[in-house]
């Protein structure tokens, strides 16, 4: 029976493995049909070197400015039709109707005077580039982007530790837990947690932006300077993961906030049980299938994914105007089941440890690992399958992308400058160049 079994699960494990490597295939040869085309569109970004404008020659006044554009639609514009189809893949494509530039006043002007009169072709030729290319559709991108729970994997940790530690305090003292005892802890965590936070906060709105210079320090560190000289007492309360989330005080601690809220809430748990040990498995049963049926609600009912992808579009303005950043990803009560699922996973591993029960962990965790990168891979891959609403309510708490996923400044050059600002030696990079930024 087993060797049966055995057989039948290999066979379906290389049917899946074959499906999946030949979606990811006819997806690449689609990508390569297009490349021809995606050159045709202006670049995402554009910048002019700012310390040579600024610094170049202190005598000349120069003016380096910032500027978003956005194109005008023109239907009968084939570009533009272009950039509407590649833009609406907003999963692994920037908009490239919003365009970023920078531009040096004093060199655009110096340039227009040179090229005045005898403009011509050979004076707009520039170099091919160099290009490093990290495919989004490869394996090994996607399980370390899109695969992963690394967040989730936090909270989990949280959750162990403290059901651990408090039944043992509880155990030793045999003292009963109250209200009093609850708020206690909780304020202890708060004076623990925040006189450090205050510190960085402290250091975020005042010197950090004198660290370093340039347009882009502008939009990232002077914005988050104003927005933690305004909202920093809403990340002293813990809520900014709730309130302001469009404008946030260090983006990244969100997951202090949501961190305390679930502390509080495994506090009251574990508080509980240690009163009534009887209702335990009851109590623990009925809020994890409450709080999985909540998540599932809030993405079925919203329309999101189950497997967030972070975008290179939302990522592009630091998910201040991502409606799955602030309803889906940074409120505390989306990891109340994760939370609660590993309270109840202490809970019997204190029970293995005085029964003395053994079992293959490692070989446990290792399915368990290969299983779950498997699910997210396939997952990926259907994203815009008829299975997105299934998969909305089954799924959106088994894979967690803490991972951001990102291509590079995008836009290319096919070997013509077809602007007067532009310095020979700016780089340009293909569309599907990828980074990782962690929160």
């Amino acid at each position: 029976m087993s060797n049966r079994f055995g057989r039948w699960w290999c066979t379906v494990s290389i049917a899946c493995v074959a499906a999946a490597v030949g979606a990811v295939s006819s997806e690449s040869d689609l990508r390569a049909l297009e490349l021809s085309e995606y050159w045709r569109m202006p670049r995402v970004f554009k910048y002019d070197d700012y310390d040579i404008c600024l610094n170049d020659n202190p005598t000349i006044p120069s003016v380096y400015c910032v500027v978003k554009a956005v194109i005008r639609p023109d239907n009968s514009s084939e570009v533009w039709s272009l950039i509407e189809r590649i833009s609406s893949k907003w999963k692994v494509m920037l908009n490239h109707a919003h365009l970023d530039r920078g531009v040096c006043v004093r060199d655009c002007e110096m340039r227009l005077q040179h090229l005045s009169g005898r403009l011509n072709g050979s004076e707009l030729l520039v170099p091919k580039f160099n290009t490093s290319y990290r495919r989004y559709s490869d394996l090994s991108t996607m399980i370390v982007i899109n695969g992963t729970q690394i967040v989730t994997t936090f909270f989990a940790i949280s959750a162990m530790l403290l059901v651990l530690f408090f039944m043992q305090k509880v155990e030793e003292t045999k003292k009963k837990v109250g209200i009093a005892e609850i708020f206690i802890i909780s304020v202890a965590r708060y004076v623990r947690l925040t006189p450090v936070y205050a510190f960085v906060m402290l250091f975020e709105a005042t010197w950090v932006v004198r660290l370093a210079d340039g347009p882009l320090w502008q939009k990232g560190f002077e914005t988050g300077r104003s927005y933690c000289r305004k909202n920093w007492w809403v990340n002293l309360l813990y809520i900014n993961n709730y309130y302001k989330v469009d404008e946030p005080c260090m983006l990244h601690t969100w997951y202090l906030a949501a961190d305390f809220h679930l502390f509080v809430y495994g506090l009251v748990l574990c508080a509980v049980i240690a009163r009534f040990p009887k209702v335990r498995n009851a109590l623990l049963g009925t809020l994890l299938v409450l709080s999985y049926l909540a998540t599932a609600a809030i993405i079925y009912l919203k329309e999101y994914d189950a497997i967030p992808i972070f975008a290179a579009e939302q990522i592009r303005y630091f998910f201040w105007y991502w409606d799955v950043y602030r309803d889906a990803y940074v409120p505390s009560h989306m990891y109340l089941v994760n939370y609660t699922f590993a309270i109840a996973c202490a809970f019997y591993y204190m029970h293995l440890a005085k029964t003395r029960t053994n079992y293959h962990w490692g070989a446990i965790w290792a399915a368990s690992m290969l299983l779950s990168y498997l699910v997210a891979w396939v997952l990926c891959l259907v994203l815009e399958s008829p299975f997105m609403a299934l998969q909305r309510q089954l799924f959106k708490r088994h894979s967690r992308s803490s991972d951001e996923t990102d291509h590079s400044s995008s836009a290319g050059d096919n070997g013509i400058d077809n602007t007067y600002c532009e310095h020979p030696d700016e780089k340009s990079y293909k569309p599907n160049v990828i980074f990782s930024q962690r929160f």
